[in-house]
């Protein structure tokens, strides 16, 4: 993946462990501790809250239930 997020988008990159999420909710979501001590959660902490990757390896806050991808994603 690239350095550049796609413009007109809410694409996130974690400047900590360098991990790319669709929005702020799953970059929150990553994101644990108190705010003077905040850490990432690995990918295996991801997928056990229910995180997923997208067809483009952006990190997802939820499982699609459907086939549906919406073409930013």
């Amino acid at each position: 993946m690239t350095d550049k997020l796609p413009v007109g988008t809410n694409f996130c990159r974690c400047s900590a462990c360098g991990e790319y999420f669709t929005s702020v909710l799953p970059f929150d979501m990553h994101r644990t501790g108190k705010a003077d001590n905040r850490s990432c959660l690995n990918a295996d902490q991801m997928v056990k809250k229910g995180m997923d990757r997208n067809r483009k390896g952006y990190w997802v806050s939820q499982r699609r239930e459907t086939n549906e991808i919406h073409p930013d994603c």
